[in-house]
C-alpha cells in the first residue's frame, strides 16, 4: 500500500528479490510527488496529533448510533410498539454497528495505519510543532521477510524548540539546522558531512563518525563544561537498554492475531452446537501454543539484554573539564557516562599478583565501551564477537590526518575500535595534544555510542526482527484456504437450501451448523502443526548437526535452495597459510627470475625485510611471547629467523651476515580491502636509512614500482603461479630518507611512501583445500545445485582452486577453457552491442598473459548471453569475474543511464549505491547465474553477486567465514556461518592424517604377513591421534559465538562446509513436511465438511467423545509426522516448493473423490438400518448415537489416518516410514482401533467411542424407505446384498479395506506422473 509513496533513494535500497526495475523507476517517475516526502536515511516520518478521546473515530461515530438506537427503542416503547418499522430497522442496524465498531477495533489492532488514522489527525511538516503529540515511523523494506513490523506510532519528546522521537532505538530530531546540537558541537561547515535540509525536518541523529580527517587532527575533545552537558543531552547515557515486555502483554498480541480470534470464533461454534469437551480441548491447546510462542520471544530478549553494555559498567579515564573551572584533565568516569567527542583512554584489564580472573570476566572488564576512533597509540582486539573473525587485528593510530576525505568507517578500520569486541594488548603513544593517560593506555575519540555502535546495531537488529515472518501466514497459506472455503460454501449452501425449505427445522440451528461447515475447512490447527514442524527441525539441526538458527522461518526456505555460493579462504581451503616458497628476481641476468627458493634458504635483505617486518601482528601481552595476527603474516614471518620482542620492534635470534640483527618499526601504513595492499616505515639496527617496505595483490604493486625496475616477465611468472592456486603476493621497498627524524615519518603521506618502488620479488603460499570441501562440492552438484565462488582472492588462485574442488567438472574428458570479464578496447566493440554494457566481453584466460585474446571474446550485451550461457552448458567455457571489473561494468551502466552519478566518473561512495542500482542489477541478473567464479570482490560487492542471483529468482545459499562475509550472509536466503580457527583445524588434519596412516600401515601388514586375526596399530601413536581429535572437536566446542555469528541465519560449530549439506537436507525435509501437514489437514477438513453436511442433512449429529479422541488422535499423528528425520544423502528429485503445485493439488483432490465415495456409500446403506422415526434422527434434537453417525465415524476416521499414510513421503527426502517408529506404531494402532470398532470386538471400547450396535438385516419398511429416498442404484444394491450375505461389519471391514487401497494406489500415481525423474517409493 505504500510504496508508492517511497522517494527514488529509498527504491535503491529495497530488497531485490523477485522486483522489477523498470517498475520501479517508472512508478517513481509517475508520482513526482512522491519526492517531497519527508525521509530520514530510509524512514519515513509523519507528523500526528492525538484525537481527544470523544473525537476519536472509533468513538463518537458509534456513540451517536448507539444513542439514537437507544433512542428509537424507548421511543417505541412509549408508543407501545405501534411503529413495527423502527423495531425492524434497530433489529437489522444494531447488528451492524456492532459489528463494524468490531470489525474497526480489530483493524486498529492488526494494523499501524488504520490506528493512526483512527486515533490520530496527520499534519503537515509546516505545522505548528506545538500540536504535534506523535509519529507515525516506517522504517526501510530492506528484509521482506520482516516486513510486516517496521512501523510504528512513537510519543515525541521535546528539548526547548527541538522534537525527538525514538522508534525501535533510532532517534530522529526535528530543528532548525543553525541550532541543532548534533551539528553545532562538532562546528563543522553546513552540508559538509551529512545531508541536512533547509528548514525543519526530520534527521536521525548525527555523530562524528564521518567528519573530514582534518577535524579528528585538530579535535581536543569537550573542553568546556557547557559543551560536555550538551552533548550529554543530544545523546544521553551510553548503554543499550532492550526493553523486556511483561509475559502477559507479549501474550495479548498473540491472542488479538487473526488467526487465534478464528480459532476462538470456531471453538465458540463447537460449544453452541454442546460439544464441550472437544471445544474445552481445542482452546486449551490454542492458548497453550500461543502461550509457548510469547515466551520463547520473551526468553530471546532476556539473552539478548545479557549482551548489553551497561550489564557490564566499568571505569575509564576520559580527557573533560575538571577542576578549577576552565582546566582539562583526565577524569575517571563509568562507560555509560561516555558520550561522542569524547578522549578516553583504553587499557586492558590485568589481574593482580596472586589472584586470577574468570574468562568471562576478563572479558567483561576488556570490552570496547563505544566505536572508537584511536588518535594515539596502537592495540591487539579480539573481534570474534563481533565479526566472526578468530584472528585478533592490530589497530593503529590514524594515518594521514591532513587530507580533506571524510572518515570511512571500512576504509579506515584499521584505526577503529568497534563496540564490543575486547581489548588484548594496549600500547601507549606519543600524541603531544594531551598528557599521558594514567593507565598509560591507547588514546582515542568515542565516534558512536549505545545503539549506533556495531555491537548495538547488530542488538537492535536482532531485538525488532523478534516478529519476524514464520513461513506460515504466507500467500499460498492464505489461497490454500481459500480454495477450500469454496468448497465448503458448496457443501454449506446445499444444507442451507434443504433445511431452510424444512419447516420443523429450528433457524438458529439451522444457521449455527451452515457457519461450523464453512469453518470447517479451515483447520485450526495449522499454524501449530506448521510450527512444530520447523521447531523440531530447529532442535534437530543443533543436536545433530551443532547449527545454530536464529530466523527459523528459513528452514523451509532451505529446502527450496537451488545456487550455493562459498567463500574460498576460510571456507574451502583453511585460513592456515604456508609459505611455498620466494620468487626473486635475478638481478646478474636481466631482469628475469631465479627459481623458486625454499622459505628456510637464505635469502637477501631486501626480501627478508619485507618478509620479516611488513605485518600486523602483535606479541600476546602480561609479557607473553605468543604472536597473534593474520596466520599469513605469521607463517611468512616464521621463516625469516626474527622473532618481535615489542609490537614494534623485531630481533633476530642468530647473528647474519648482513649485520641486520634488530628491526624496529617506524610507521604502519595498514592493509585496506579498497587498496590491497600494506606498507611499513622500518629502521635497520642502527643505520639512519628507513625503509619503505610494502606487499600487495601482484597487479596493485605493479602500478607503484619506479619504472625499469619491473621485469618483463612479472605478469607471466605470477599468473603462473596462481594458476597452480597459489596466493602470491608482490614484494617491493625504497629507501625513504637519510637521517630524517621518525617524528616527521609520521606524517608523511601514503601516497608519498608507495611510490617509485624496487620489485623485491613474490611470496608464494598455499592454503591447504579442507578434506571434504570437495566431497560436499560434488553432492551439491549431482543433487542439482549451482555451486559458485565469491572470494577477495585473486582471479587465477580462485579458477585454480574451483577446478581443484569440482567446482568446475570436465567436459569430454578436459576442462573448460576460463574466460573472465574485461572491458575492451574501442575497435573490438561490436556496433549493433548497446553503450557501455557492449564494450564489456569475456575473454579467454592465457596463461602467462592478463590481457587474453579481445577479439575472440564474448560480449555481455542482451543479444550474446544466450551465446554465453550455450557455452557453459556444452561445457566449453567456465566464466569469472573479478571486483573491479564488476565495479567499472555497473559504474558504466549507471552513469550512462543515471544523471545523478554523472556521465564520466563516480565517486567511491556513489560506488557502493551503483552496485544497488536497480539498471546495474537487471544486467547483473542475467549475467550473473552463468558465472562461477567471482574473484577479488569486496563485502558490498559480494552482497550485490547475492542480491543479483536473488532478483533472478533463484534461491541461494552462501556460506563464509568472517566479516567480509556478513552482508552477503545476511542478504542470501540462507545464510551460514561457520567457525574460523586455523589452529584447530591443523590439528584435525595432522590427527586425521596420522590415523589414516596408522591405518594404511596396518593394512599393509596385514597383506604383508596374511594374518587373519585382526591386527592393531601402534597403540601409542594411535591413542594420541583419537585424543588430538577430541581435543579439537572440544575447542571448536567451546568457541563462543559472537553478535555477529548470532546476526547469521544459521551457525555452525564445525569448519568444514558439510554442514550446508545438513542444512539444505534439514531444509527439505521441513519443507516436505510441512506439504505434509497442508495436504493432511486439506484433505481431512474438507471430509470433516462433507461429513458434517452429510449429517447435518438428515438431523445428525457427531459424539463429544467421538470429537475429542479424534482430536487427541491427530495431534498425536502430528507430532510424530514432524519427527521424520532427513535422510544422508541429497537427492537429485526437488521437493514442491508449495501445497498449490499440480501434484498436490491433484492428490487432494483424488484422495477426497475417493473418502467422499466411500463415506457417502457407508451412509446411504446405513439409512437402510435406521427407522426414519427414530429419535436419534429428530432435527436438531440431543446426540444419540445411530448406525449411521456409526457407520460416518468410522469412515470418517479411516479417512484421517489414511491420510497420515498414505501422505508420508518418506524417501528421497525424509526417512522411510518403517523407521519413523512413533509414527508407524501409532498408524498400526489407529487401524487395530478401528478394526476392532467395525468388527465389535471389544463393546467397552465402542461404548467409550458413543458407537452403536450394527444391525443384522434391514427390514422390508426399512427397504421400502430406502428405495424411496436413493431409489435403485447398482453398487447400493451390491452393498445391501453384502450386507444381506455376510452382515453389516463384513460390508464395513471391506469398505474400510478398498478406500485405503485405492487411495494408496492413487497416491503412487500422482507421484509417478509428476516426477517421472528417480525412483518413487511409498514407504508403508
Amino acid at each position: 500500500r505504500n510504496r508508492r509513496r517511497l522517494p527514488k533513494e529509498r527504491l535503491a535500497m529495497e530488497d531485490m528479490d523477485g522486483m522489477d526495475s523498470k517498475s520501479l523507476l517508472q512508478d517513481v517517475g509517475n508520482h513526482p510527488e512522491n519526492l517531497s516526502l519527508n525521509t530520514a536515511d530510509g524512514y519515513i516520518l509523519v507528523p500526528l496529533r492525538e484525537r481527544q478521546m470523544f473525537l476519536r473515530l472509533d468513538v463518537w461515530p458509534f456513540l451517536v448510533c448507539y444513542l439514537l438506537l437507544m433512542v428509537l427503542d424507548f421511543s417505541n416503547d412509549a408508543l407501545d410498539g405501534s411503529f413495527t418499522i423502527v423495531v425492524v430497522l434497530s433489529q437489522i442496524f444494531f447488528p451492524l454497528v456492532l459489528l463494524s465498531h468490531v470489525v474497526l477495533f480489530l483493524l486498529c489492532q492488526w494494523d499501524i495505519f488504520w490506528r493512526a488514522a483512527v486515533g490520530y489527525q496527520r499534519l503537515s511538516m509546516e505545522s505548528a510543532k506545538s500540536q504535534w503529540t506523535h509519529c507515525l515511523v516506517e522504517a526501510p523494506h530492506i528484509d521482506k521477510h520482516h516486513a510486516a513490523h517496521d512501523a510504528g506510532i512513537v510519543q515525541i519528546q521535546r528539548q526547548n524548540d527541538i522534537v525527538i522521537c525514538r522508534f525501535q532505538d533510532v532517534i530522529f530530531r526535528c530543528a532548525n539546522q543553525e541550532t541543532d546540537a548534533d551539528i553545532t558541537l562538532w562546528d563543522v561547515e553546513r552540508g559538509a558531512d551529512h545531508s541536512v535540509h533547509d528548514g525543519y525536518s526530520f534527521h536521525r541523529l548525527r555523530y562524528p563518525a564521518h567528519l573530514s580527517l582534518s577535524f579528528y587532527r585538530l579535535w581536543t575533545g569537550h573542553t568546556s563544561l557547557q559543551n560536555l552537558v550538551e552533548a550529554q543531552q543530544v545523546y544521553g547515557n551510553n548503554v543499550t537498554p532492550i526493553r523486556l515486555p511483561p509475559f502477559l502483554e507479549m501474550l495479548q498480541e498473540q491472542l488479538v492475531a487473526p488467526f487465534f480470534l478464528f480459532q476462538v470464533l470456531c471453538v465458540l461454534l463447537w460449544c453452541l452446537d454442546e460439544y464441550w469437551y472437544y471445544a474445552v480441548f481445542t482452546f486449551f491447546a490454542l492458548l497453550m501454543f500461543e502461550s509457548t510462542v510469547a515466551y520463547n520471544r520473551l526468553k530471546s530478549l532476556e539473552r539478548l539484554r545479557s549482551h548489553t553494555m551497561h550489564g557490564h559498567e566499568k571505569m575509564i579515564y576520559a580527557y573533560r573539564p575538571a577542576f578549577p573551572p576552565g582546566t582539562t584533565d583526565w577524569v575517571r568516569i563509568g562507560t555509560s557516562e561516555i558520550v561522542p567527542g569524547d578522549i578516553i583512554s583504553c587499557k586492558e584489564a590485568t589481574a593482580r599478583k596472586g589472584r586470577n580472573m574468570a574468562h568471562h570476566q576478563k572479558q567483561h572488564l576488556n570490552r570496547v565501551p563505544a566505536d572508537i576512533l584511536i588518535l594515539s597509540g596502537d592495540v591487539v582486539v579480539d573481534e570474534a564477537l563481533l565479526t566472526g573473525e578468530s584472528v585478533p587485528q592490530l589497530k593503529t593510530s590514524l594515518e594521514d590526518t591532513s587530507t580533506d576525505r571524510n572518515l570511512d568507517l571500512q576504509e579506515h578500520k584499521q584505526s577503529i575500535c568497534f563496540g564490543g569486541t575486547n581489548l588484548l594488548v594496549t600500547h601507549e603513544g606519543d600524541d603531544t595534544r594531551f598528557p599521558a593517560a594514567p593507565d598509560r593506555g591507547v588514546i582515542g575519540v568515542v565516534l558512536r555510542t549505545g545503539f549506533e555502535t556495531a555491537q548495538g546495531s547488530l542488538l537492535r537488529t536482532m531485538a525488532h526482527t523478534q516478529k519476524s515472518v514464520d513461513g506460515i501466514h504466507t500467500r499460498d497459506t492464505y489461497i490454500f484456504i481459500l480454495l477450500l472455503l469454496l468448497c465448503a460454501i458448496f457443501s454449506a449452501y446445499v444444507v442451507w437450501e434443504e433445511g431452510w425449505a424444512d419447516e420443523s427445522r429450528n433457524r438458529f440451528r439451522l444457521i449455527l451448523h451452515v457457519i461450523m461447515i464453512i469453518t470447517s475447512v479451515v483447520p485450526p490447527e495449522l499454524p501449530m502443526e506448521l510450527s512444530l514442524a520447523v521447531t523440531n527441525s530447529v532442535t534437530d539441526l543443533m543436536k545433530r548437526c551443532q547449527v545454530y538458527c536464529t530466523e527459523i522461518f528459513r528452514i523451509p526456505i532451505a529446502g527450496q535452495v537451488n545456487v550455493c555460493c562459498f567463500d574460498k579462504t576460510g571456507t574451502l581451503t583453511s585460513d592456515e597459510m604456508q609459505l611455498k616458497g620466494v620468487r626473486l628476481v635475478d638481478t646478474e641476468n636481466g631482469n628475469g627470475f631465479v627459481e623458486v627458493m625454499k622459505p628456510d634458504e637464505s635469502l637477501p635483505l631486501e626480501p627478508t625485510l619485507i618478509m620479516a617486518a611488513c605485518h600486523a601482528l602483535a606479541l600476546g601481552g602480561n609479557g607473553s611471547d605468543n604472536v597473534i595476527g593474520d596466520p599469513l603474516e605469521k607463517a611468512i614471518m616464521s621463516t625469516t629467523g626474527y622473532r618481535l620482542v615489542q609490537n614494534n620492534e623485531l630481533q633476530r635470534g642468530t647473528a647474519s651476515e648482513d649485520g641486520a640483527s634488530k628491526i624496529q618499526i617506524v610507521q604502519r601504513l595498514n592493509f585496506t580491502s579498497r587498496l590491497k595492499r600494506m606498507s611499513v616505515l622500518a629502521k635497520v639496527d642502527s643505520d639512519d636509512t628507513i625503509w619503505a617496505l610494502t606487499k600487495g595483490a601482484p597487479e596493485v604493486v605493479k602500478k607503484l614500482l619506479k619504472e625499469g625496475t619491473c621485469p618483463d616477465d612479472y605478469d607471466k611468472v605470477s599468473m603462473r603461479h596462481m594458476g597452480r592456486g597459489q596466493r602470491v603476493l608482490a614484494m617491493a621497498y625504497r629507501k625513504v630518507s637519510l637521517g630524517q627524524e621518525i617524528l616527521t615519518l609520521k606524517d608523511l603521506k601514503r601516497d608519498n611512501v608507495e611510490c617509485n618502488l624496487i620489485f623485491a620479488g613474490f611470496l608464494l603460499l598455499d592454503c591447504p583445500i579442507k578434506g571434504d570441501s570437495k566431497s560436499v562440492i560434488q553432492e551439491l552438484q549431482s543433487s542439482g545445485h549451482q555451486v559458485k565462488m565469491i572470494t577477495g582472492d585473486s582471479l587465477w588462485t580462485a579458477a585454480e582452486v574451483a577446478r581443484q574442488v569440482g567446482m568446475v567438472q570436465k567436459s569430454n574428458g578436459s576442462y573448460p577453457q576460463f574466460f573472465h570479464l574485461k572491458r575492451c578496447h574501442s575497435n573490438t566493440i561490436n556496433a549493433s552491442c548497446k553503450p557501455v554494457v557492449g564494450n564489456f566481453r569475456f575473454v579467454a584466460m592465457i596463461p602467462d598473459s592478463l590481457d587474453g585474446n579481445e577479439g575472440s571474446g564474448v560480449s555481455v550485451a542482451a543479444s550474446d548471453v544466450d551465446r554465453l550461457k550455450e557455452m557453459v552448458d556444452n561445457g566449453d567455457a567456465s566464466l569469472c569475474i573479478s571486483g573491479d571489473a564488476l565495479q567499472d561494468l555497473v559504474t558504466g551502466i549507471v552513469g550512462g543511464n543515471n544523471s545523478t552519478f554523472g556521465s564520466s566518473e563516480v565517486s567511491r561512495g556513489e560506488e557502493k549505491h551503483a552496485l544497488f542500482d536497480p539498471a546495474a542489477q537487471v544486467v547483473l541478473m542475467r549475467l550473473v547465474p552463468l558465472v562461477s567464479v567471482f574473484a577479488r570482490h569486496a563485502p558490498r560487492q559480494k552482497e550485490a553477486i547475492v542480491a543479483a542471483i536473488n532478483l533472478g529468482g533463484f534461491k541461494t545459499l552462501m556460506c563464509g567465514d568472517g566479516t567480509n562475509d556478513m552482508a552477503s550472509l545476511r542478504r542470501a536466503h540462507v545464510g551460514i556461518s561457520i567457525i574460523s580457527a586455523p589452529e584447530v583445524e591443523a590439528k584435525q588434519r595432522s590427527a586425521t592424517a596420522e590415523i589414516s596412516a596408522a591405518r594404511a600401515n596396518q593394512k599393509k601388514e596385514r597383506k604383508k604377513k596374511k594374518a587373519t586375526a585382526k591386527l592393531k596399530p601402534s597403540n601409542a601413536s594411535f591413542e594420541d591421534s583419537l585424543n588430538q581429535l577430541r581435543q579439537a572437536q572440544e575447542e571448536l566446542n567451546s568457541v563462543e559465538l559472537g553478535d555477529a555469528s548470532i546476526a547469521s541465519p544459521f551457525t555452525s560449530r564445525s569448519v568444514s562446509i558439510k554442514c550446508c549439506k545438513d542444512v539444505l537436507q534439514q531444509g527439505r525435509c521441513t519443507l516436505v513436511t510441512m506439504l505434509q501437514i497442508y495436504k493432511i489437514l486439506g484433505i481431512n477438513c474438507l471430509v470433516n465438511a462433507m461429513v458434517l453436511s452429510n449429517l447435518f442433512l438428515h438431523g445428525v449429529k457427531q459424539g463429544d467423545r467421538q470429537l475429542t479422541v479424534t482430536g487427541l488422535a491427530v495431534a498425536a499423528l502430528f507430532l510424530f509426522v514432524s519427527r521424520g528425520k532427513p535422510l544422508d544423502s541429497i537427492a537429485p528429485i526437488r521437493p514442491p516448493a508449495s501445497v498449490l503445485c499440480r501434484s498436490a493439488l491433484a492428490s487432494i483432490g483424488m484422495q477426497f473423490g475417493i473418502h467422499f465415495w466411500a463415506i457417502r456409500l457407508a451412509s446411504q446403506v446405513s439409512l437402510s438400518f435406521v427407522d426414519p422415526y427414530d429419535p436419534s434422527m429428530i432435527p436438531d434434537g440431543p446426540f444419540n448415537p445411530n448406525t449411521l453417525n456409526t457407520s460416518t465415524f468410522l469412515m470418517n476416521m479411516l479417512a484421517t489416518v489414511n491420510t497420515f499414510a498414505v501422505n508420508y513421503r518418506g524417501e528421497p527426502f525424509v526417512e522411510p516410514l518403517k523407521k519413523n517408529k512413533m509414527l508407524l506404531r501409532s498408524l498400526q494402532i489407529c487401524y487395530a482401533v478401528l478394526l476392532c470398532c467395525a468388527l465389535e470386538l471389544f463393546p467397552p471400547l465402542s461404548d467409550l467411542l458413543q458407537l452403536s450396535e450394527y444391525p443384522s438385516t434391514a427390514s422390508d419398511e426399512e427397504l421400502e424407505w430406502q428405495t424411496n429416498n436413493f431409489g435403485t442404484d447398482l453398487i447400493l444394491s451390491l452393498a445391501n446384498g453384502i450386507v444381506s450375505s455376510f452382515g453389516f461389519p463384513a460390508f464395513m471391514c471391506g469398505l474400510m479395506l478398498v478406500d485405503t487401497s485405492l487411495t494408496f494406489a492413487v497416491e503412487k500415481f500422482i507421484l509417478r506422473f509428476f516426477e517421472p525423474t528417480g525412483s518413487v517409493t511409498l514407504n508403508f
